[in-house]
């Protein structure tokens, strides 16, 4: 009895789905052949699959394998996931599309054509991973452009100014994350100190008795996965600190008038430095 036991959970677990696919994908004219020989490659979901994990979510997130090299996608995540030739802006591209695949599910895929492939989750789309067949890609990576540092007062609202280039492809994505200072919780993040996926995120800086500084690094990603960075520092003032200006009052200049008249008193030229 307990050897037939130990037979039908040996069958069990051999007998977890594992599709396998042969593909002559499309090829890329642009990619150069490699002398590299991998028969076999695997990739994985990182232990954190939420946002958090961009822009790293796979490992490893940009594979360069030979031309007829067989790439596995095994999900170690507690979740169920899918790997999917594409990206989440366009779509799949339907090359190959694994479905829905459970936890210790894989799914293969043989890669006879030099090219380089976008593939993501459909679950949780923010998961990208690129797959370079043939050879290292020429791409370069793309330039970050954080604007420049800003001196704004407690309790007001900050904008970040993001921008990216890159001349071989469109920049993907972009993301900010704070990297010093008391933390503050920007616009699209799901709390202080984590990341936002805007492109100008937004937040109120904090309350603080003396002057304080606040960093912040953007990361600009292109098509392929390759990325760049910048900091940007926002300083911030104690608005206590500061003595408050008295106003200037202008009740504009004197006139002479008939009597019964009507007379315009105009104090619009009054001012506040402050």
């Amino acid at each position: 009895m307990n050897a037939l036991v130990i037979v039908s959970i040996i069958l069990v677990f051999l007998a977890l789905p594992h599709t396998h696919a042969q593909l002559d994908l499309p090829s890329d004219p642009t990619s150069s052949s490699t002398s590299s020989v991998m028969d076999t490659a695997t990739i994985m979901p990182k232990a954190d699959s939420s946002r958090q994990c961009v822009p790293d979510c796979f490992m490893p997130g940009v594979l360069r394998v030979a031309v007829g090299t067989t790439v596995t996608f095994l999900n170690t995540d507690d979740g169920r996931h899918t790997f999917t030739h594409g990206d989440p802006f366009g779509g799949p591209e339907g090359a190959w599309d694994s479905e829905l695949l459970s936890p210790n599910q894989s799914y293969s895929v043989t890669l006879n054509e030099a090219g380089t492939y976008r593939y993501f989750s459909k679950i949780d789309p923010w998961m990208q991973g690129v797959i370079v067949v043939g050879g290292l890609s020429t791409n370069n990576p793309p330039v970050a452009n954080a604007s420049g540092n800003q001196t704004v007062d407690e309790r007001s609202e900050v904008i970040l100014y993001g921008s990216g280039t890159d001349a071989e492809s469109p920049i993907l994505r972009y993301s900010w994350k704070q990297i010093s200072g008391p933390e503050v919780q920007l616009s699209n993040s799901n709390f202080p100190g984590s990341i936002s996926h805007s492109r100008q995120p937004s937040f109120i800086a904090p309350e603080s008795a003396s002057e304080i500084q606040l960093q912040f690094r953007l990361t600009v990603t292109d098509s392929i996965l390759q990325s760049a960075t910048d900091t940007v520092t926002v300083t911030v003032r104690n608005t206590d600190a500061v003595p408050n200006r008295a106003p200037v009052a202008s009740a504009g200049a004197d006139q002479t008038v008939i009597e019964g008249a009507t007379v315009m008193l105009d104090g619009s030229g009054s001012s506040d430095p402050d």
